[in-house]
């Protein structure tokens, strides 16, 4: 509103200064056809300046004077050419800059042969129509001709030798290459905001037009400061600065190659750009600043080494002055830069032909490596059932052959012990290793009397016994420990496939929905929106789900009352995010949310808690996760102990969770395995429970598992149930039971989770839960925040000092 009023003053003013001046000098007889005829003409002109026009004017400047060789001039009338036929309107303002170009550089009859090659090529370009594959051979070809039938005919006027005629042929060749890169080079930068990547290509004939506009500032100077010094090291360092060592060196190549071709010293230039684009790139992690050093670095070593030390003040000079160029440029725009430039680079420009092949190539190979993982997984699988040859009758032979070969070998009475009265000593050797397994060692006083008559080596019987069964204890511990660990890996391999082959299946599916999320996210850029990633999924036959990444909105739920709608429009049906409050937490920089199709139910959450004696640092944690196919998870840890230890353990426990979950492992597995990697990290005793509720948002049922977690609670008006599944904490044995609890809510209903914290809070009643279940009876009327921070304060007023956490979900349904 503010900027349409604002024009309508000013055409306003315009027009009544217009109408005075020409009644005025009506009454005074002095206006004429013409004059009211160049006003006009005038007035039109100055009302379509804008800056992009100016721009376009002033780069047709530069690439006017622009030399190549000492005596060539092909920028110029290549660059008004294709202005003309990809901008037509703005075909002026090029012409007129070149044409201003050409007469501050060039004298004799070359000023007027170049103005008509201009003047031709611009006539011709309007022609030639914009959207047909033929122009990129017709206008080089056009441009060619031009220069080489116009400069001619005027070279005939003069005395001209052959070598001149060859010169126009090279420029004439020099023109149509120029143009060639041009014609991809000025839409490439006209498209460089929109969130496609800019490919390899495209990216060099950008350079390459810089090179030339580079190469027209020719000797301009003001002291140490020379306009095309300071020009060259900008364009370096904002191409460090947005893609990295790669484009730096390129672009530090390019932009000395071409101004070093006009001035014959490219060598040294492109050597000592390119290394100074590297050097800034490697530095690009430190930002603007660390930029600038490492490129002054890399031009200072080289400047003294080929320039001495006379020109080393200029350089730090024009350094200097570059780097605040640089840092004036906004945050935002370097980002979009870096986004169009980084992905070509990478190679993730291309939309077609190769990268086509390769999504095939890697479908099928994911596909081929579900297999792969699945008939390992029936390996392991086989030996977990299977088990080990070390059943209890075998491990007794040897274990009586070891006490034979090791205590009786060479005793006198060997052949009546081991061969005449075998089932005796069996039995004696029997009840001494039954004595060691419980009592964990074996005596002499063990001994009965008629083995203590018979065995003169009743001592070393009695130590190598206790020998023998503590190493045989510890390897019947290991082998369980090998049958337990064989069967958790035939499931973990068995989930990976799973997920190997459920994600080669997305991936062949997938190109529609890339199509779609790119046309989403450039039409959310246009509407001002960071979003820093975005993509579409086919959650069944007839819904999407889209995948958002952005920055945190600080709680104003832009998800919710901004992207939601934008994409109905766009998808064509309700989308909305699970949550009717921000899940958000006020430490983390970016959002991650899911946006659904159609929803029937909504949630809107609250949580609370306080550490052990008011501490700040809580043991406890939790976090709530969107999932795919409209499932949304809630997860609650309590950490063992308390104070910040306790805290890592739950943070990386749910962290490890949500990262499985978010990656399509089931349940069961995820658990396990982050039981496994808890077990593993750390020699020492360390444990964490998982509370997790995960509700489908399209039936409202509510699956809950329980591990070492108190019970919670389902709140629907008055009536309080009690949902209970009782497992060990993950981290303290080797393999956990997953037992899982689903329950149907309604509209309304309200799931509460708790730590122990909380319900030991009141444990001198007798009735741990009781408390509790008579306040959740009267919050009918209270949101799910309130809720939580009741149960904290209510909490705080009894016995425990432990940390406490409330978590608050209620369920609802959406509104039609």
């Amino acid at each position: 509103m503010e900027q349409s009023r604002a024009d309508s003053v000013y055409a306003y003013r315009r027009e009544q200064k217009y109408n005075t001046v020409t009644n005025h000098e009506e009454r005074r007889g002095k206006a004429s056809p013409q004059k009211k005829y160049l006003n006009n003409f005038f007035l039109r002109f100055i009302g379509h300046v804008r800056a992009a026009n100016l721009l376009i004017a002033a780069a047709g400047f530069f690439l006017g004077r622009a030399v190549l060789l000492g005596e060539l001039y092909p920028f110029g009338v290549a660059f008004v050419a294709v202005i003309f036929w990809h901008l037509r309107p703005q075909g002026v303002f090029a012409a007129v800059g070149v044409l201003g170009g050409i007469l501050t550089i060039a004298g004799g009859e070359i000023p007027m042969g170049l103005m008509s090659c201009v003047l031709l090529v611009g006539l011709g370009a309007n022609f030639i129509p914009s959207n047909t594959s033929r122009s990129w051979f017709i206008l080089p070809g056009m441009v060619a001709a031009v220069i080489m039938a116009v400069r001619s005919s005027f070279l005939a006027f003069t005395n001209a030798i052959p070598y001149d005629y060859v010169s126009i042929s090279f420029e004439a060749v020099f023109a149509a290459i120029f143009t060639l890169l041009a014609m991809k080079a000025i839409p490439s930068l006209l498209v460089i905001r929109s969130p496609e990547a800019l490919k390899s290509e495209e990216i060099f004939c950008i350079m390459a037009l810089a090179g030339g506009i580079v190469a027209g500032t020719g000797e301009i100077a003001w002291g140490l400061f020379s306009l095309r010094s300071t020009l060259s090291y900008f364009l370096i360092l904002l191409a460090a600065l947005a893609g990295g060592t790669g484009v730096g060196s390129a672009t530090g190549a390019v932009v000395g190659i071409i101004p070093g071709l006009a001035y014959t010293e490219f060598p040294l230039v492109v050597g000592a750009y390119s290394f100074s684009g590297l050097l800034a790139g490697l530095f690009r992690s430190f930002g603007k600043p660390g930029v600038a050093v490492g490129f002054l670095l890399g031009n200072v070593i080289l400047s003294m080494y080929t320039s001495g030390y006379n020109q080393l003040t200029a350089v730090v000079a024009q350094t200097a002055l570059a780097t605040l160029l640089i840092l004036c440029i906004p945050k935002k725009w370097v980002h979009e830069l870096t986004t169009s430039l980084v992905p070509a680079v990478d190679g993730h420009g291309d939309e077609n032909g190769p990268e086509v092949r390769v999504k095939q190539f890697i479908a099928e190979r994911m596909s081929s490596w579900s297999g792969v993982f699945q008939e390992i997984a029936k390996t392991f699988e086989q030996a977990a059932v299977t088990g080990y040859p070390a059943g209890d009758e075998k491990n007794l032979q040897d274990l009586f052959g070891e006490v034979g070969k090791k205590v009786c070998k060479g005793c006198s009475h060997y052949s009546t012990c081991w061969e005449r009265e075998f089932y005796k000593t069996y039995q004696s050797l029997l009840g001494l290793f039954t004595i060691a397994d419980n009592y964990g060692r074996v005596t002499v006083d063990d001994l009965d009397e008629e083995t203590m008559s018979k065995c003169n080596r009743a001592k070393e019987l009695a130590i190598t016994i206790t020998c023998l069964h503590e190493m045989n204890k510890m390897n019947r511990f290991w082998s369980k420990r090998l049958t337990k660990s064989n069967s958790l890996v035939s499931e973990q391999l068995q989930g990976i496939g799973e997920v190997i082959e459920n994600l080669s299946g997305e991936l062949e599916s997938q190109e529609f929905c890339r199509q779609e999320a790119k046309a989403i996210k450039h039409k959310l850029k246009k509407m001002g929106f960071r979003v820093v990633s975005l993509e579409v999924y086919q959650a069944g036959e007839e819904k999407s789900e889209v995948h958002v990444v952005m920055p945190a909105c600080g709680g104003r739920m832009l998800c919710r009352y901004e992207i939601g709608p934008f994409l109905s429009k766009e998808m064509g049906c309700s989308m909305s995010v699970a949550t009717v409050s921000c899940p958000h937490k006020e430490d983390e920089e970016f959002c991650n949310f899911r946006v659904y199709p159609n929803p029937r139910y909504q949630i809107s959450m609250g949580a609370a808690g306080i550490g052990k004696d008011g501490s700040i640092v809580s043991g406890d944690s939790f976090l709530s996760l969107p999932l795919v196919g409209g499932k949304f998870a809630v997860l609650l840890s309590d950490g063992m102990g308390s104070g910040q230890r306790a805290s890592v353990e739950s943070t990386t426990t749910l962290g490890l969770i949500a990262k499985l979950l978010d990656s399509g492992f089931g349940r069961d597995l995820t658990i396990k395995t982050v039981n496994s990697i808890l077990l593993l990290r750390s020699s020492e005793e360390s444990f964490a429970t998982v509370d997790m509720a995960v509700i489908d948002i399209y039936t409202a049922e509510a699956e809950f598992s329980k591990i070492g977690a108190c019970p919670g609670f389902v709140v629907r008006g008055q009536q309080v149930g009690t949902v209970r599944a009782n497992s060990l904490p993950v981290g303290i044995v080797d393999e956990v039971e997953v037992f899982a609890v689903s329950k149907q809510l309604n509209h309304g209903d309200m799931v509460i989770m708790v730590t122990d914290g909380v319900l030991d809070s009141c444990e001198g009643t007798g009735d741990k839960e009781g408390w509790l279940i008579e306040v959740l009876r009267e919050i009918s009327g209270l949101k799910p925040q309130e809720v939580a921070e009741l149960i904290i304060n209510l909490a705080q007023t009894g016995s425990c000092r432990d940390d406490m956490t409330a978590v608050a979900v209620r369920v609802e349904k959406v509104k039609s």
